[in-house]
C-alpha cells in the first residue's frame, strides 16, 4: 500500500539518526535529548523550484522527559470541507 512504502521510504533516515547517537556513543559524548533532521527528497514542484515534493523534516525526540505535553486528534467535524 501506499502507506506502508511511505514508512518503508523513511527507514534510511532512521537509520542516519541511529547512526549518529551511536557514534556519540563509541566516542564517549553524551546523547542528545532530540534529533531534528531535514530529508530533502522528491521531484521539483515545477521546473527550476528546489522546493521538492517529498522533502520532509523527522524528530526524534530520546529523552521522553523534554516531552511536555501532547494533544489528542479531535474527530473530522463534517460540516466542513476537509482539506
Amino acid at each position: 500500500s501506499a502507506r506502508s512504502s511511505e514508512i518503508l521510504l523513511h527507514d534510511p533516515d532512521c537509520a542516519v539518526i541511529q547512526q549518529l547517537h551511536e557514534f556519540r556513543s563509541v566516542s564517549g559524548l553524551d546523547g542528545y535529548d532530540s534529533v531534528r533532521g531535514l530529508f530533502i527528497e522528491g521531484n521539483p514542484v515545477y521546473p527550476g523550484s528546489e522546493i521538492r515534493s517529498r522533502t520532509h523534516i523527522q524528530l526524534c525526540v530520546c529523552n521522553p522527559n523534554c516531552i511536555k505535553g501532547y494533544f489528542r486528534p479531535v474527530e473530522a467535524d463534517n460540516d466542513y470541507a476537509m482539506p
